[in-house]
């Protein structure tokens, strides 16, 4: 009796480092995937902020073209844009300018709450924007 109990405790423990195992290979492939999916997307950023260089005010006017448009489904877009813009003159040295480009923009949109509430969601516009405070 004693050596069932012995060679099932066995088994268990063989089943319990295997499922350690297959859950610790899991987690390294789950890893790795987000690693790959970060580098793409600051590959498509980097590629996006390289195509903007050539003509920022361009992107500015996108911004404005798109707050033309009734409602709220273009602010994902706009905020986009502007974090971009702000990775420009983060990557350009031109944090100032585009901060006070930025502060204008706030105030004449400053009544549209959903949009401010996205823009302070932002974490490349405010990251630039409390460099240029830290300065």
């Amino acid at each position: 009796m004693a050596e069932i109990r012995e060679e099932s405790r066995a088994r268990a423990k063989t089943r319990m480092e295997h499922e350690q195992r297959r859950k610790a290979l899991q987690e390294e492939k789950e890893a790795e995937a987000r690693k790959r999916a970060e580098r793409e997307a600051q590959r498509a950023r980097d590629q996006r902020v390289a195509e903007l260089q050539h003509d920022p005010e361009a992107a500015w006017a996108r911004v404005a073209e798109l707050l033309s448009n009734r409602g709220t489904r273009h602010y994902p877009e706009v905020v986009h844009l502007l974090g971009d813009l702000a990775a420009l003159a983060e990557r350009d040295g031109a944090v100032r300018a585009f901060a006070q480009s930025y502060d204008q923009f706030v105030v004449a949109h400053r009544t549209k709450k959903a949009l401010i509430r996205k823009l302070k969601a932002e974490g490349p516009v405010t990251a630039t924007l409390s460099k240029l405070a830290s300065d």
